[in-house]
């Protein structure tokens, strides 16, 4: 009923808000992206928007999707201590914050301590928008730092087309191989693609020692089919496959802690059939329909092993063996409406379930000083828990007058989270449960485009985080401590605050962004037993967090392009209790990449070179345990690295490159597990047919 009166009063204002005057100017200068739903210039998008093209991608040679948004303002990256994977951070909140999609699909995991991992291969994808700020309007629960959007290659522009990349990446001594066969004939369009990566041992600075295995592979396999039956009515099915089997080393730094520690994964697998249906043009008012379905799984199979250093004391080896399954199916109906020349309304609505199967072995081996023999115990659990989502937004674009262009929305989201099965043997039970939260989340942008090549913005955002099934109704005993559920937990809220400009001239491109964000109920963990490491999810407190961003560019003469992108932020916390607000949330004030770019045609072939610094300033955290305030410092950092590259054929279709990184071996972290690579080499060949 709710729902019902709130999407009424939506659409009366979006009905009755149409001006009498002429039609948009369209303006093609900027990139086409995605990310208020429909297709727009980035000139005329109110939020910002980091967009990673499908050239600087091959360029990359990575097997690692992190690496390619690296350097978005705002964007900062995890590994969670394990080389192979990385999760992103936005404007810094932590990576269950951040929405994982491709093609517009989330990913989704429900047993994980930091949040869902991008399984995707790299040289699939076409493009890459980073959504910065609250998007749960548009997007739904879990948008409070921003989306990750993948948009994968479809098929192509002629009846067989194909392409082949190789690639070397010293950071792990990988090789990394693909291929696809793409195209387009009488209506059908199609591809298929293939990729095959294989690391070895991490490559740390010179005077990091690595202790343990740290080498992992993946490989992947996708297709693509679409029929138009007409011009305006499409219907196509995709398929994804992709598998990685990972090993994370013994901590850097962790002696103290630990005598032995190491996680192991294989495999990590995700596999996805999807079909969808989108037509055009249906009347004069109705521009689009457009459904979807999809089938997802993603299994993990995780062995960590755990010996603490306990001094004089009881000596406790953990070895954890996990088997989890998560299932999504999704069904989406999105509409588009031209109200009149000056309104553009979307309508959508859609369901998506997540259900979870998992299990966990425990086996504990415990000695104590005159002990005559070990004590060995063992505990099996088996869970199976499940969040349902149901979701409906209305989102309109109105053009007003003085060259202005409002979009406005609002979302009702409904999540019921349930704990179905929670069974142990060799120790206490615990009782199952569910329960069922609600958001209505609202925001209001605006676009100025009253001088040529200039967009001034200015957008205000709510984003909202439901705790999952882990947070609420089981523990979990991986990484070294155990993390206790809490059923009372209140969904995150924030609001997010911007103003911003974009400027495209013939020389200069200029993206600046303010931000404001106030959150509230976050959840994260208390410390209840420091000594045996045992804490519970509470929604701990509140966060500010505030900053600029900015990316810039001048060419030169002579083809010479100096460039920055740079992110300055500042962000609080409000524990409450004895930690109480605090600044030192291991969040550097300061983060930047600089350099120059030159590119030269030499007829047959073209020369390109970029030199470039990348770095963040000092990062400070406090925690509070047992009524201690303690505080870790985390140095700052600067690395200098170089790119070289060569474009051959007629249309630029073979490409070489050649990158040096961290030329001066620099040793540094940008999370506290696991420093980044040491000087290393990255060689990439790419080819299209």
């Amino acid at each position: 009923m709710k729902l019902t009166k709130i999407s009424a009063a939506v659409l009366t204002v979006c009905l009755g808000s149409t001006v009498a005057m002429a039609a948009q100017d369209v303006y093609t200068k900027g990139v086409e992206v995605t990310a208020t739903r429909v297709t727009r210039d980035l000139m005329d998008v109110p939020m910002s928007v980091g967009v990673v093209g499908e050239q600087e991608i091959a360029k990359k040679g990575t097997a690692l999707v992190g690496r390619l948004v690296e350097d978005v303002p705002g964007v900062q990256l995890t590994t969670n201590g394990m080389p192979g994977q990385q999760y992103v951070k936005i404007r810094g909140e932590d990576v269950d914050r951040t929405v994982i999609l491709i093609d517009g699909q989330r990913l989704f995991e429900q047993k994980s301590m930091i949040g869902t991992p991008i399984l995707v291969d790299p040289s699939s994808i076409e493009r890459i928008e980073v959504i910065k700020g609250p998007a749960s309007v548009l997007y739904g629960s879990d948008a409070i730092g921003g989306v990750i959007n993948i948009i994968t290659k479809k098929g192509g522009d002629k009846p067989l087309q194909g392409s082949i990349g190789l690639s070397y990446d010293g950071s792990g001594d990988g090789f990394t191989q693909n291929a696809s066969i793409y195209g387009s004939y009488n209506g059908w369009k199609y591809r298929l693609s293939g990729s095959n990566s294989d690391y070895k041992d991490f490559n740390a600075p010179d005077g990091v020692t690595m202790r343990g295995d740290s080498d992992f592979d993946t490989h992947s396999l996708s297709g693509f089919l679409s029929y138009d039956f007409t011009e305006d009515l499409t219907m196509g099915v995709t398929a994804d496959w992709y598998k990685g089997n990972y090993n994370t080393p013994f901590p850097v730094g962790d002696e103290d802690t630990y005598n032995d520690f190491f996680v192991k994964i294989k495999p990590w697998e995700r596999k996805k059939l999807g079909f969808f249906a989108d037509a055009k043009n249906l009347n004069d008012y109705w521009a689009r329909l457009r459904f979807d379905v999809y089938v997802q799984d993603t299994s993990k199979k995780m062995q960590n092993y755990i010996y603490p250093n306990t001094g004089n004391g009881p000596s406790v080896q953990v070895n954890n063996f996990t088997d989890n399954t998560n299932k999504n199916v999704g069904i989406s109906l999105q509409t588009e409406w031209q109200l009149g020349e000056n309104n553009y309304l979307i309508a959508g609505t859609g369901f998506q379930t997540d259900d979870l199967d998992g299990s966990t072995n425990t086996f504990t081996t415990m000695t104590r000083p005159g002990m005559p023999k070990p004590i060995n115990t063992a505990t099996y659990t088996d869970i199976a828990a499940s969040q349902d989502t149901f979701y409906a937004f209305l989102s309109n674009e109105t053009i007003l007058p003085a060259d202005l262009t409002a979009t406005y929305g609002v979302r009702f989201t409904s999540v019921k989270t349930s704990l179905d099965k929670y069974d142990i043997i060799g120790d206490e039970g615990y009782t199952t449960g569910s329960d069922t939260s609600s958001n209505t989340s609202f925001n209001f942008g605006l676009v100025w485009r009253g001088i040529e090549d200039l967009a001034v913005r200015a957008n205000w955002g709510q984003g909202f985080r439901v705790a999952n099934a882990e947070d609420k109704y089981y523990l979990t005993s991986m990484g070294g401590g155990t993390i206790l559920p809490n059923p009372d937990l209140d969904p995150e809220t924030s609001n997010n605050f911007e103003l911003g400009a974009r400027y495209t001239g013939d020389k200069l491109d200029l993206d600046v962004a303010a931000f404001l964000s106030l959150a509230d109920d976050y959840i994260n963990t208390k410390t209840i037993d420091d000594t045996d490491m045992i804490y519970q999810y509470e929604n701990v407190g509140k966060a500010t967090t505030y900053g600029v961003e900015l990316t810039a560019s001048y060419e030169l003469p002579y083809n010479i392009t100096p460039y920055a992108s740079m992110t300055w932020m500042r962000r609080q916390f409000d524990y409450g209790g004895i930690l109480g607000k605090t600044y030192d949330t291991g969040t550097p004030d300061f983060t930047y990449r600089a350099g120059v770019r030159f590119e030269h045609d030499f007829g047959l072939w073209t020369f390109t070179a970029d030199t470039y610094a990348r770095g963040a300033t000092d990062r400070d955290e406090e925690s509070e345990s047992e009524g201690v305030i303690t505080k870790t410092h985390h140095s700052g950092y600067t690395t200098a690295n170089i790119e070289l590259g060569a474009l051959f054929g007629d249309e630029r279709q073979y490409s070489v490159t050649a990158a040096v990184l961290n030329i001066f071996d620099k040793e540094y972290y940008v999370n506290d597990s696991l420093p980044e690579a040491g000087v290393h080499a990255v060689v990439t060949a790419n080819a299209r047919f």
